[in-house]
C-alpha cells in the first residue's frame, strides 16, 4: 500500500510540475506542487535521500528535457544529449538533497518559516555557482499573470520562490500534523501577497516624463541548418532585409535583429559588408546586429566572440561581447576532463568578453544582453545601477525548436523586467520574441516558427527599483534569517513559527 502512495505521489508531482511551468495556465497549483514531495519524504523518513533522488532527478529529467534538442545538429550521439541531460538533472537535485537534508534531519518538518528561507537560500545560490543557471526557478511559474509579481520590483524574484514554498510547507505540514492553524495563517500571507502585489501594480505607471521610442523588432525564423551554410549569409541577410525595409516610412527610432544573424564576422565576406553599409546608409535608424567577431592575438592565436552592434552610422558602430557564456553550447567547461562531450555549436569556443557594459546612443542607455544573459538578476541589476534605460536581449532559440525551452526563457526575462521597472525588448531568431512592458507584461509578441516584426513604443526609464537599489542586501536577509533559525534551534529558544 506504501509503495501504492509513493507511486501516485511521484505522478501527482510529475504532473503538477508540467502544468504549472511557464507555458501553462495552472501556475496557482504551484501554491500545492511540493507537497507529494514532503509528504513522500514524511512517509519515507528514513530513507529520505532516495526519495530526493527519485523525485528530484524524475521533476529535473522533465523539465529540462529540450536539452537533448540542439545536439540533433551535430553528429554527437544520443546517448552523449542524454547524458548531459542526466548531469544537469543530477546536479540541480543535489540542491534538493541539501533542503530536503535540513527539513528532514535538523527541523524535522517543522518550523516551516525558516526551512523556506532554506530553499530561497539555494535557488540563490544555485544562480550563481558553476558559473550560475538561474534557469526554473519557482517564481518564473507566476510569470504569465502580473498580478502575482509585482512585489519582484521591492525584493525580487527570490522573495516570490520564498512565499511559494513557505505555503507548499505550511500546508504539508498541516496535513502531517493535523495543525489546521496553518490553513489560516497559510490564507493570510497570501491576502498580504496579492494586497501587495495590487497595490505596487496600481503605482507602478509610467509618467509621462519617460522619453518615449518606437522600435522595430524583426523575426527572420531561418532555420538552423541554413545558418551552417555559410554560402546562405548574404540570403539571411535579405531575408532581414526585406522585413525591414517595409516598416521605413514609419520613422522608427531603433531597429533590433537577433543574436548571430550569420556566421560570418563583420570584416570576413566583403560583398556582404558593403551590402551592409548601403543597408545602414539607407534606413538612417540605428540598428542592433547579433554577430561573430574575432580578435587577432597574434599570427597563430586568436579569441572568438559572441558580439552585439549597434550601427549608428555605415562606419560606425558600438559593440558589446557576450560575457555570460552558454557550458557545452558555447564552450566546453573542463575541456581535458570533458574531451568526449562535443560542443553543440560546431567550430572553436567563444571566448568571454572582458566586461559588462552598457551601450549610450543619444537617450538610449542600452543593457546589451545575449540569450541566456536575460535570466541573471545579477547582471541586469548591476547595468541597472551604471544606468541603464532599457534592456535589449538578441537570441538565437532555433536550436531547442518549439519547445517549451522559449516559454520558460520567456517566464525568466518576465521577472528581470519586473524587478528592473525597465522595459525589455526581446529579439529571437525563430521566437519567441516579445516586447515587456515595467510591470512585466508581454505588450507585443511573435511566437515560434514565425516570420515577422513586432512595431512598438517603449519607455526609457532612467530611475531605479527597489530591489535595483538594495537587491544584494534583500537576498543576504535569507541567509540570515537561515542562520538565526539555525541558532535558536540549537538553543531550543523559539516557538515553531
Amino acid at each position: 500500500m506504501k509503495r501504492l502512495s509513493l507511486f501516485l505521489f511521484l505522478i501527482l508531482w510529475l504532473i503538477l510540475d508540467e502544468i504549472t511551468s511557464p507555458g501553462h495556465f495552472f501556475y496557482f497549483l504551484s501554491f500545492f506542487l511540493y507537497i507529494p514531495f514532503f509528504y513522500a519524504l514524511y512517509l519515507y523518513k528514513h530513507k529520505w535521500w532516495q526519495i530526493v533522488f527519485l523525485f528530484g532527478l524524475t521533476y529535473n529529467l522533465i523539465y529540462f528535457r529540450w536539452l537533448v534538442n540542439p545536439f540533433q545538429y551535430t553528429d554527437t550521439p544520443f546517448i552523449v544529449a542524454f547524458i548531459v541531460l542526466f548531469l544537469m538533472a543530477f546536479a540541480l537535485t543535489c540542491f534538493l538533497i541539501i533542503f530536503s537534508f535540513f527539513y528532514v534531519k535538523i527541523f524535522k518538518f517543522k518550523y516551516s518559516f525558516f526551512v523556506a528561507t532554506i530553499f530561497t537560500c539555494l535557488e540563490i545560490i544555485k544562480g550563481v555557482v558553476f558559473t550560475g543557471f538561474p534557469w526554473g526557478d519557482l517564481s518564473y511559474n507566476f510569470a504569465s499573470n502580473i498580478y502575482f509579481i509585482q512585489i519582484a520590483s521591492v525584493g525580487g524574484s527570490y522573495f516570490i520562490t520564498f512565499i511559494i514554498i513557505l505555503i507548499n510547507l505550511l500546508l504539508a505540514e498541516a496535513l502531517f500534523f493535523k495543525n489546521f492553524k496553518n490553513l489560516i495563517i497559510s490564507s493570510i500571507i497570501l491576502l498580504i501577497f496579492f494586497s501587495f502585489n495590487y497595490f505596487i501594480l496600481q503605482n507602478r505607471e509610467v509618467k509621462n516624463k519617460y522619453t518615449e521610442k518606437k522600435v522595430l523588432v524583426v523575426q527572420g525564423n531561418v532555420p538552423e541548418k541554413m545558418k551552417f551554410n555559410e554560402n546562405n549569409a548574404e540570403k539571411i541577410f535579405d531575408i532581414y532585409k526585406n522585413l525591414t525595409e517595409k516598416y521605413l516610412n514609419k520613422k522608427v527610432d531603433l531597429i533590433v535583429w537577433p543574436e548571430s544573424i550569420y556566421i560570418k564576422f563583420l570584416n570576413e565576406d566583403k560583398k556582404l559588408l558593403e551590402k551592409l553599409r548601403d543597408f545602414i546608409t539607407e534606413i538612417n535608424t540605428p540598428i542592433i546586429i547579433g554577430m561573430p567577431s574575432i580578435e587577432f592575438i597574434n599570427n597563430k592565436k586568436y579569441r572568438v566572440f559572441n558580439s552585439f552592434y549597434l550601427f549608428y552610422k555605415k562606419d560606425k558602430f558600438l559593440k558589446y561581447d557576450k560575457v555570460h557564456l552558454v557550458p557545452f553550447g558555447e564552450y566546453t567547461p573542463l575541456k581535458k576532463l570533458l574531451f568526449f562531450l562535443n560542443n553543440v555549436v560546431p567550430g572553436v569556443d567563444f571566448s568571454p568578453g572582458k566586461s559588462l557594459k552598457l551601450l549610450f546612443f543619444k537617450d538610449f542607455k542600452i543593457i546589451p544582453l545575449i540569450c541566456f544573459e536575460g535570466i541573471f538578476p545579477w547582471q541586469i541589476l548591476k547595468e541597472n545601477r551604471a544606468g541603464g534605460n532599457l534592456l535589449i536581449n538578441i537570441s538565437n532559440e532555433a536550436w531547442f525548436g518549439k519547445s517549451y525551452a522559449l516559454n520558460q526563457h520567456l517566464a525568466a526575462n518576465v521577472l528581470r523586467t519586473v524587478e528592473s521597472g525597465k522595459y525589455f525588448i526581446r529579439c529571437s531568431n525563430s521566437g519567441i520574441s516579445a516586447i515587456i512592458n515595467h510591470r512585466g507584461k508581454v505588450i507585443k509578441q511573435l511566437n515560434e516558427g514565425k516570420k515577422g516584426v513586432i512595431l512598438e513604443k517603449v519607455n526609457l526609464i532612467n530611475r531605479l527599483s527597489c530591489y535595483d537599489k538594495y537587491g544584494f542586501a534583500i537576498n543576504f536577509f535569507y541567509f540570515l534569517i537561515f542562520l538565526i533559525g539555525l541558532y535558536l534551534l540549537k538553543t531550543q529558544n523559539f516557538k515553531q513559527y
